[in-house]
């Protein structure tokens, strides 16, 4: 018998690489232009869906993603919202000063202000030893 069910595909394009993914399913392809990936994204749920319903886990799996049968059906879950939200990250400088001289004055900058002015700055400050010859 065959069943009819619903997915949400997001798509989106990274490095020249256009990606869809099923979030609901746990499921994503990829492919060179969007057409292709719309084509490999329905192969790929489809399979797995076959797959699932092979193994006698499709119900399962569905439920576990969501899914509600109604009416002798599968309804999909109802996304709410979708959302680009964006986090404020601290930036981390990374300096190994290769002599004194220029350690001394990556401090100094510090503490008058020229590097990172008005925000705080967390830093890893790498010193090497080097044997003199």
């Amino acid at each position: 018998m065959m069943q009819e069910i619903a997915y949400a595909v997001h798509a989106f394009k990274e490095d020249g690489t256009y990606i869809a993914c099923v979030p609901e399913l746990d499921v994503s392809s990829c492919g060179s232009t969007n057409d292709e990936t719309r084509k490999n994204i329905r192969d790929a749920v489809r399979s797995f869906l076959e797959a699932s319903a092979d193994k006698a886990s499709l119900d399962g799996i569905l439920e576990e993603a969501g899914y509600r049968r109604r009416a002798g059906h599968w309804e999909a879950p109802e996304f709410v919202a979708l959302d680009r939200e964006t986090a404020s990250v601290r930036r981390c400088l990374r300096f190994v000063p290769s002599t004194p001289q220029l350690l001394r004055q990556f401090l100094r900058r510090m503490a008058f202000g020229s590097i990172g002015s008005g925000e705080t700055i967390f830093f890893r400050l790498t010193l090497v030893s080097r044997a003199r010859s």
